[in-house]
């Protein structure tokens, strides 16, 4: 009986995980970004996401990273993305030798009112420029956005 219980336990050790034959392959990367766009300047950070052969999310997998076009956008090695200048670019996170891509576009600076005290018109308004505004305009939107015209003559 003992010898019985013994062989089953050794078969059962020996049946069970994978086999032996190590962690379960990549078999796809996918690559997420919060957003597609962002501006020189700005970082996001990515997301790798490695799957098996059934689709079943895989943890605890490196990533590197590589940007196609380094001088529009770096990426660390976290997959932070740094925007540098306007253009677009592709960032490949690898695991395993497996492969995931998503798309970047840097656009140019966001123009901000930091050094400038922004003007403010009310809807209707007509406003002749002083001649500091002429140097530097900037308009406060509010927090609802806001749309202008602007009539140079």
């Amino acid at each position: 009986m003992r010898r019985i219980l013994a062989t089953l336990v050794l078969l059962a050790a020996c049946k069970s995980g994978d086999g032996g034959t190590g962690p379960t392959p990549v078999a796809s990367v996918s690559v997420t970004a919060p957003s597609t766009t962002i501006a020189t300047g700005q970082q996001i950070t990515l997301t790798a996401t490695a799957r098996d052969a059934s689709g079943n999310t895989l943890t605890g997998r490196a990533v590197s990273w590589a940007s196609s076009a380094p001088a529009v956008a770096s990426v660390s090695a976290a997959g932070v993305v740094q925007g540098l200048t306007a253009g677009q670019t592709t960032i490949t996170g690898t695991i395993e030798g497996k492969q995931g891509q998503v798309a970047i576009t840097v656009t140019g600076a966001v123009a901000s009112c930091t050094t400038v005290t922004p003007l403010t018109v009310a809807v209707g308004e007509v406003h002749t420029l002083t001649t500091a505004e002429r140097q530097q305009l900037c308009l406060a939107a509010g927090a609802s956005g806001g749309e202008f015209i602007l009539i140079p003559f």
